[in-house]
């Protein structure tokens, strides 16, 4: 996708996520349990506060410090973060070195595509609350598919060890030119960096030219999307195939989001 189309989307869902607030700011999230529609906008603050901090920084090596929101004018606040944090990323070049959890991407262009898909995520709960949903545009929503599953939940690191399940997932949008074929597994390991052990950390990896998956699932991008970041249903897909291995999948990716 273009960048541009990143940052516009960034502006835009931080206003409709700021004008539910400002109306119904107690509202709790059934998408966000034990949230308010205020506590997703200090939420989000924090994150494009964050990140803001990082671009100024150019830091490459390691996050910021984190930033607390304030106790009163949070939308006003959260909304000064979100703008800071667009014109920022706007002035450099997405090919930029800067520090990202993901090894292999290392560039201002992942968290314009990372704070793309947060925010609008966030609106999406919000929407939800007060039954207003206005679905994401469907290329972006293949993106945020493949979002989950190139960044937040494929592959293993050097240092741990694959174990596959031998269960092979395809999914497929019907409205978009989009499609991925991945085999279900978990890693684990001891991180030389954190020392953080995992032990049978759920994720997948891309595989080609099977020609039985266990499961097929189809639909609209943004009803993929919103299945499998946890804010829609599973009967707005089709699922052909093993059910178990569909809500296995979908584990999975709750845990990475």
């Amino acid at each position: 996708m273009d960048w541009n189309t990143y940052l516009d989307a960034i502006a835009t869902d931080t206003k409709r996520l700021h004008d539910i607030a400002l109306s119904n700011p107690d509202l709790d999230l059934e998408t966000c349990p034990g949230w308010t529609v205020t506590d997703v906008v200090a939420h989000l603050g924090r994150i494009h506060r964050r990140t803001l901090d990082l671009v100024n920084e150019g830091l490459t090596d390691r996050f910021p410090d984190p930033v607390d929101a304030p106790e009163r004018d949070v939308v006003a606040w959260a909304g000064a973060a979100a703008r800071d944090m667009v014109s920022a990323l706007a002035g450099i070049d997405p090919t930029t070195p800067l520090y990202t959890w993901h090894t292999s991407n290392q560039t201002a262009g992942f968290w314009m595509r990372r704070m793309a898909h947060e925010t609008a995520i966030h609106r999406l709960d919000a929407e939800i609350a007060v039954g207003d949903i206005v679905p994401f545009e469907r290329e972006f929503a293949a993106d945020c598919v493949a979002e989950v599953l190139e960044v937040l939940l494929t592959g293993c690191p050097p240092w741990g060890t694959w174990i596959p399940f031998d269960k092979v997932v395809y999914l497929a949008c019907t409205d978009v030119e989009a499609s991925w074929m991945l085999e279900l597994g978990a890693f684990e390991g001891t991180s030389p960096t954190s020392g953080r052990h995992y032990e049978e950390l759920p994720g997948m990896e891309f595989v080609t030219g099977v020609d039985d998956p266990d499961v097929v699932i189809t639909g609209s991008a943004y009803s993929l999307a919103s299945w499998i970041w946890g804010r829609g249903s599973l009967a707005t897909l089709d699922i052909d195939g093993d059910l178990a291995v569909a809500m296995l999948f979908r584990s999975a990716a709750a845990d990475a989001t």
